[in-house]
């Protein structure tokens, strides 16, 4: 067999030099009869250029004239910009103005938000009450079909099975009974999500959804702070930067008109006779370069060299022989019978590998089981929450510096961090980041700041690190 493959290989490698050579040939042929098309292209282009060379000199005039027009017209808008730059600033005035209007508008519907949220927290409260009594009566629906259907099983109204020949509409249907048991679960999950929400509203309104308001409204104090002082920069007067940006942009302007007014000058002085030069020669090349590309050509016009195309001919016949004499000597049915054999074999493992593979679940990241939502036994959906992992050592804080410290704190700063849980223990720590955007809550202002704890890989760090204490170096 292994001779029998050598036969082939060799015989397929002497078809595919016979291939290969008359495929080249071809290909310089093609090549041959391109780079004559080119070089006659190439002729005609360069013939063109020297034709051309006049008649692009009046382009050139042309654009030079354009240019020179386009530059004035950027000058006089420049200076019109410099003319027009104090009402502009007018302008801006007006525009800022009707910004503050309306973050003062959204200021007093913030603060009206705040005085209304015990309402709003009855209102949802009173909806939760109508959606417990809304999945209350679902249920007692659901479970009145399901006395029905079991009330029609107990008066007789299904057939038994030598019955359903001649009375098929009237059999038991097992598909409805599960579905009238899905619908009575269905309901009873539905009521409960309703009641824990009730049970929620009941406890009374979240602090956290009163932060929220309340930091909406220091917010927006923040936002109207920051547009009363730009309304006191620019009533202050015009903005010299600008105006002086604005002088720059005229003289740039001015440098522009007189580079095209020189161009301009350069286009009428008449054709550059240097450069008509080089397009004639580059002209004279080109028909260099024609004649030779039409030799080759010649050349290859008159066929391959029949001499080499002899041999390969020869040893595709010789190979083929080879080939043929080793097949004679195989047992075509047993090598069928033996692939068959190993292919069988190897779709058996890779079926197994397949079940081996599926019976195992890894989690993408190495860390510690903080939480296990589900029991033994129990169905799982796709994209159910089932269980809960979390990297112990990779720590963030997040506190609240006051205003009066904030400027003490920089970005990478060193800290240390101590955890309620391991008391006597303290962790290097990093400033991470420090927000830009104050926070107010009960009239005090401070800043968020992230900290990044550095846990020892020996440390036992714990799942819920309990109260944390930050130190930041002065």
């Amino acid at each position: 067999e292994s001779a029998l493959a050598n036969a082939e290989i060799a015989l397929e490698r002497a078809q595919e030099r016979l291939e290969d050579y008359q495929v080249n040939y071809n290909v310089q042929l093609a090549t041959a009869r391109q780079n004559v098309a080119n070089s006659e292209a190439a002729v005609d282009r360069a013939d063109d250029a020297v034709t051309d060379f006049g008649d692009n000199h009046s382009e050139q005039f042309a654009q030079a004239l354009s240019n020179r027009s386009t530059a004035k017209i950027t000058l006089d808008n420049a200076e019109k910009a410099v003319r027009d730059f104090l009402p502009q600033h007018t302008e801006t005035v007006a525009r800022l103005r009707s910004r503050i209007a309306a973050t003062e508008n959204s200021l007093t519907d913030a603060r009206t938000a705040v005085r209304d949220f015990e309402t709003r927290h009855a209102e949802k409260l009173s909806m939760a009450r109508q959606a417990v009594a809304q999945a209350e009566t679902a249920l007692d629906e659901a479970q009145g079909r399901m006395d029905d259907f079991n009330q029609r099983i107990a008066d007789g109204d299904f057939f038994s099975n030598h019955q359903r020949n001649e009375n098929p509409g009237a059999t038991f249907d097992p598909v409805q009974l599960r579905a009238l048991r899905a619908g009575i679960d269905l309901a009873q999950k539905s009521l409960a999500d309703k009641r824990r929400d009730l049970d929620e509203l009941l406890a009374g309104p979240k602090e956290s959804d009163r932060t929220v308001v309340v930091e909406r409204v220091a917010e927006l104090e923040a936002t109207l702070v920051q547009l009363n002082l730009q309304m006191d920069d620019i009533q202050a007067g015009p903005n010299s930067n600008e105006l002086e940006r604005l002088e720059n942009a005229v003289t740039l302007a001015r440098e522009r008109l007189d580079r095209a007014e020189r161009d301009l000058d350069e286009a009428e002085e008449g054709v550059d006779l240097v450069e008509l030069a080089r397009l004639e020669a580059a002209a004279d090349q080109s028909r260099v370069a024609l004649e030779s590309a039409r030799s080759q050509l010649a050349r290859l016009e008159k066929g391959p060299d029949q001499a080499a195309l002899d041999g390969l001919v020869k040893d595709v016949a010789t190979a083929r022989q080879a080939r043929d004499d080793l097949t004679k000597e195989v047992a075509a049915a047993d090598v069928a019978l033996a692939q068959a054999n190993i292919d069988a074999a190897a779709a058996t493992y890779t079926r197994a590998t397949a079940d081996v593979d599926k019976t195992t679940l890894r989690a993408p990241i190495d860390g510690i089981v903080r939480l296990v939502t589900i029991a033994p036994g129990e169905a799982v959906t796709l994209d159910a929450r089932a269980i809960e992992i979390v990297d112990p050592y990779d720590v963030s804080v997040l506190g609240l510096v006051d205003s009066n410290y904030i400027e003490r704190i920089s970005a990478a700063a060193p800290a240390e961090v101590t955890l309620s849980a391991l008391p006597g223990q303290v962790f290097a720590a990093q400033v991470a980041n420090i927000s830009a955007v104050a926070r107010t809550e009960r009239g005090i202002i401070s800043f968020p700041v992230t900290f990044t704890v550095t846990v020892p890989q020996n440390a036992p760090a714990p799942i819920r690190p309990g109260l944390v204490s930050v130190t930041v170096p002065q």
